[in-house]
């Protein structure tokens, strides 16, 4: 029945629409006939088209008027929908179209269940899943080996296989890797469990590079894991399209660009943002690759996914301005990425110095590494006396502290940068110190500063008679009573 829609559907795409019939006398005449079962009406159409059609539905003098079709492909169309309706494969003889005949025998084959007629179908891969088709509706190995593809043969024996729970099919295969996974698969029907169906089909699929096996799954979910998984394996994308979880089709499309470096895929994904990082992950290091990218966001983000992947703030020239648009990139942006992907302080001398992202950039660089005048070259003051305070703390040098501009974080830093100088015997007697027997914050056994500040509430502040309450934080420090 399947072909009979194909051929019916293709003839309702040359023009079959139902307009009013008091404005339409030949859609009038169709549905006269239809109704009344009556082709009289047939003839009395003008169209060809409709009057194909027509005969096609009342189901007489088809032939006839399909030797009136007023192209071949409507000839061929018309001939190959009498002939899937009379079982008739002689008249799939007088389609002009190789493409078209092979359909319409492909289509009688399947709807006869007769496999001589696979014989007649010239195309190879329509012909090896006609006899495989056949072969799996009607559990008949011997049909499997009518299959020329290597691939098409193992899926057809392994399914026939498993159908009929019958091991010993898989001898039937000259190959140990087919006979080792068709067994495998047929004894995965012995458990009761739907993931074990899964891992089992999954591992079958894998060994054989064989998809289609990923079918016998019932549950969707799990299905669609399968054929994800052996898309994967095996890069073939045109698999993802079968997934029905859209997220996990969204995986398989960008788990595939990313290993082939294909960016196409990435336009199969509706989501934009998810489309963008596809479009990122698919770049690998050839920057033409970024530059096909037509969306402004995906390009740009496929030039700092570049970027970072070879740490060079070269890709990041190309990245073009974006209007309007917060979620593309922006070459400053880049550059702070790669600055501090790779502690190069050079690279955030590349940010616009009006842009907030230049101060960032060189604070958290000198986090990193220390890089002698720095600090000075940034104009935020909060940000600027973070960048001394880690300077400070890389050198234990508290000359760095004098050059803070805000008092009270300036006499911290003197305070925590002069216990760390101490032995444990001058930390242990410095009330504003404490000696670290374990190591903390990266450093080891160490004299740090007593960090009352770190204590947020009154009573915990209390705890240590060296702290004190100034009545909304905690400070240090005063003698101990």
């Amino acid at each position: 029945m399947r072909g009979f829609w194909l051929f019916a559907v293709l003839l309702l795409l040359l023009g079959c629409q139902r307009p009013e019939c008091k404005n339409t006398p030949d859609y009038c005449n169709l549905q006269m006939a239809t109704d009344s079962n009556d082709s009289s009406y047939c003839e009395a159409i003008h169209s060809p088209k409709l009057t194909i059609l027509c005969h096609a539905t009342v189901g007489t003098n088809l032939i006839g008027s399909c030797n009136r079709a007023a192209s071949s492909l409507s000839r061929d169309y018309c001939y190959g929908a009498t002939a899937v309706m009379d079982n008739d494969l002689q008249l799939c003889s007088l389609i002009s179209s190789k493409t078209v005949a092979d359909d319409c025998t492909y289509a009688i084959a399947m709807k006869t269940n007769t496999s001589e007629s696979c014989t007649f179908i010239n195309r190879l891969a329509l012909k090896d899943s006609c006899y495989s088709n056949l072969a799996i509706g009607e559990n008949n190995p011997i049909l499997c080996e009518q299959v020329a593809n290597v691939f098409g043969f193992r899926e057809c024996l392994a399914k026939v296989a498993y159908n009929l729970h019958n091991s010993n099919l898989c001898s039937i295969s000259q190959e140990a890797v087919t006979q080792d996974a068709c067994q495998r698969l047929v004894n995965c029907k012995m458990r009761n469990s739907s993931w074990y169906l899964y891992d089992c089909t999954q591992s079958a699929a894998v060994s054989l590079g064989i998809p289609g096996l990923c079918d016998i799954n019932k549950n969707p979910s799990w299905k669609d894991l399968c054929s994800q998984t052996v898309s994967e394996k095996f890069g073939t994308p045109f698999l993802c399209q079968n997934i029905a979880d859209g997220g996990k089709k969204v995986d398989c499309y960008m788990d595939i660009a990313k290993a082939t470096g294909d960016y196409k895929l990435c336009d199969k994904i509706e989501a934009g943002v998810l489309r963008d990082q596809c479009y990122g992950y698919s770049a690998r290091d050839n920057p033409t690759n970024c530059s096909s990218i037509p969306n402004l966001v995906g390009r740009n983000n496929c030039f700092v996914s570049q970027a970072k992947q070879l740490k060079s703030a070269v890709q990041c020239e190309m990245i073009a301005p974006g209007e309007n648009d917060f979620l593309a990139p922006s070459k400053d942006s880049c550059f702070e990425t790669i600055a501090i992907l790779t502690k190069n302080i050079t690279t955030c001398e590349m940010i616009s110095k009006n842009s907030d992202l230049y101060n960032t950039c060189l604070v958290q660089v000198s986090f990193q590494v220390f890089v002698p005048n720095t600090c000075s070259k940034i104009t935020d003051i909060q940000q600027r006396d973070e960048c001394y305070y880690s300077q400070a703390d890389k050198t234990l040098n508290t000359s760095y502290c004098d050059l803070m501009g805000q008092a009270w974080l300036k006499k911290q830093c003197v305070k925590e940068i002069s216990c760390y100088q101490k032995k444990q015997n001058e930390c242990r007697s410095d009330f504003t110190c404490i000696w670290r027997d374990l190591p903390t914050n990266n450093k080891n056994i160490h004299c740090d500063f007593k960090r009352c500040y770190d204590r947020s509430s009154q009573a915990d502040c209390l705890k240590d008679d060296t702290c004190i309450w100034s009545g909304t934080t905690c400070d240090c420090c005063k003698p101990p009573q």
